[in-house]
């Protein structure tokens, strides 16, 4: 397993980022906004030892779309249910 991963760690990230690279940018975006998105995705590369791939989302983009202004079940961004559990979020592209 560890030598999996050591294998695996150097191409972790979407654009190629090194996991330790992607480390060092949650812990930014948790400092400067208090939370940040790390979303785990089975979508690999042919470069990887697996198809594991991790991705970074700045709080920063998480906001309601104009269409959704007016839904009660979406606040900041977040959408939820009935029972106000979060079911998704809306992310700008940029």
């Amino acid at each position: 397993i560890e030598d999996m991963f050591r294998r695996w760690a150097p191409f972790a990230g979407r654009n190629g980022q090194t996991l330790w690279q992607l480390q060092r940018q949650v812990e930014r975006l948790w400092r400067r906004d208090g939370e940040a998105f790390v979303v785990f995705s089975d979508v690999g590369r042919a470069n990887k030892p697996i198809p594991l791939e991790i991705s970074i989302v700045s709080a920063e983009r998480v906001e309601t779309p104009p269409e959704e202004s007016q839904n009660q079940l979406v606040r900041m961004g977040i959408k939820f249910n009935a029972r106000g559990d979060i079911v998704g979020y809306y992310v700008r592209e940029t």
